[in-house]
């Protein structure tokens, strides 16, 4: 897993998110309260992949980058 995307996981289960490492090795996240799951990339093989999956995360609720005040 790329460190930028390790950094992700490791904030997400901080706020209470859990984690499945799928098959094909993409982490998928699932939201505390169950109702949105987000597989986010392996590789930077597209650009928009993974801010893509932060912005799916931040309607769910979390916060990103840790420390900011919404």
């Amino acid at each position: 897993m790329e460190r930028e995307v390790r950094a992700i996981v490791e904030e997400a289960q901080r706020q209470g998110w859990r984690l499945k490492v799928l098959r094909n090795g993409h982490p998928m996240l699932l939201a505390p309260d169950n109702t949105t799951k987000v597989v986010l990339p392996g590789t930077p093989s597209d650009h928009r992949s993974l801010p893509n999956g932060i912005a799916l995360m931040r309607r769910a609720g979390f916060r990103w980058p840790p420390g900011r005040v919404e």
